[in-house]
């Protein structure tokens, strides 16, 4: 491939083109290269001349904000020293994927973490905001992380470089005349739209600006946290742990939105809950609910992030019936003592089991939140 011209990659193993591209963005040249929504044109944010190329191919305005293309999601929490749990898990649970992060900083600090970077302010932040993209597409993630520099891009068809989604056949020659060093063309995109943006604020919520490739319910859904407690006839102790863990969820002992459930690895669908586990329930406060009993099956396995058995014997029952869980699959007591069963005994006992577990089940949410 000759390196004086721009070169075209048809195919996503191409080594020596990804090596070209990445060696080209080091040396302050522009690179366009796809992503999974649309193609980008990318340049090393710490070249001026660079910057000031992609500005003006893509017609944005001097002082205007280029997104960052990180190679994931631990080099921006690092960079930009993240520890928000919310805003880490935004990231963790949405990138690499079709997402555009706008996050906001207070502005001496993000302006000492791009010098960092060893990126001038006002290349890719502005007004205390820094937009961050972190592909899925094999290609620019293989050229941004063998360039090793900060990259920014804009949208190729900014620069009237294809519709997007796709690039003219003639797109080399035609880079070749703005200037553009290297063109990994891939064909179509996968998705063919704009990424979706989420604001991460300074008072640690998010919103969500435009959309694209999601809307506001399934960044949702994709940021919540689905949390499976399990004994065995779903009538007593998990159905406590359920209300107990709804309980401090809603009086914040997370900041993450959390969704609890509970089951039986022996239970019969619709019995309710003892009476004496809900005189335990109301004695501490708790809504025990309107609970009916539910027989753990694979669908609920594979909803739940994490899953706690009350006790070892559950813990195994799980694991055997659904092996490949194993790996989300815990006992709710980390120094693996069992919670007895009360079924049968008198209140006192299911007192003694309301509080304990909501002991155990504190230790837990903030185990998560880290």
């Amino acid at each position: 491939m000759n390196q004086g011209q721009p070169s075209a990659a048809g195919a996503i193993g191409q080594e020596s083109a990804v090596a070209a591209a990445a060696a080209a963005l080091r040396a302050g040249q522009l690179v366009v290269f796809p992503t999974e929504t649309v193609y980008g044109v990318a340049a090393n944010a710490q070249a001026p001349q660079a910057v000031g190329q992609l500005l003006k191919l893509t017609g944005a305005a001097p002082g205007d904000p280029s997104t960052w293309h990180a190679p994931d999601s631990q080099t921006v929490l690092d960079a930009l020293g993240i520890k928000v749990p919310l805003h880490r898990r935004l990231f963790k649970r949405l990138a690499p994927g079709p997402v555009r992060f706008i996050v906001e900083m207070v502005e001496a600090e993000l302006a000492q973490r791009l010098n960092g970077l060893g990126v001038s302010p006002g290349v890719m932040d502005r007004a205390g905001e820094v937009c961050v993209r972190i592909s899925n597409h094999p290609i620019a993630r293989a050229v941004i992380e063998r360039a090793g520099v900060p990259v920014i891009a804009g949208r190729a068809s900014a620069m009237g470089l294809g519709d997007g989604r796709s690039l003219p056949d003639n797109a080399s020659e035609r880079a070749a005349g703005m200037g553009i060093r290297s063109v990994l063309d891939d064909g179509p995109t996968r998705l063919g739209v704009p990424s979706t943006a989420v604001r991460l604020k300074l008072n640690g919520s998010y919103e969500i600006g435009s959309t694209g490739v999601y809307d506001a319910r399934a960044i949702s859904r994709m940021v919540e946290r689905r949390v499976l407690f399990v004994c065995t006839g779903n009538t007593c102790r998990s159905p406590m742990a359920e209300a107990i863990a709804r309980d401090l969820i809603a009086q914040g002992a997370t900041s993450i939105p959390t969704h609890v459930v509970s089951a039986g690895v022996m239970a019969s669908n619709g019995a309710p809950m003892t009476p004496q586990a809900r005189a335990a329930l109301e004695e501490m406060g708790v809504s025990p609910g309107a609970h009916r009993s539910r027989d753990l099956d694979q669908r609920m396995l594979a909803d739940a992030e994490v899953v706690y058995g009350l006790t070892t014997g559950h813990v195994q029952s799980i694991i055997e019936v659904a092996p490949r869980f194993a790996g989300k699959v815990f006992l709710l007591d980390p120094s693996g003592t069992d919670v007895p069963d009360p079924i049968g005994g008198p209140l006192e006992e299911y007192r003694v089991t309301a509080k304990r577990l909501r002991a155990l089940i504190e230790g837990r949410l903030k185990e998560l939140e880290g």
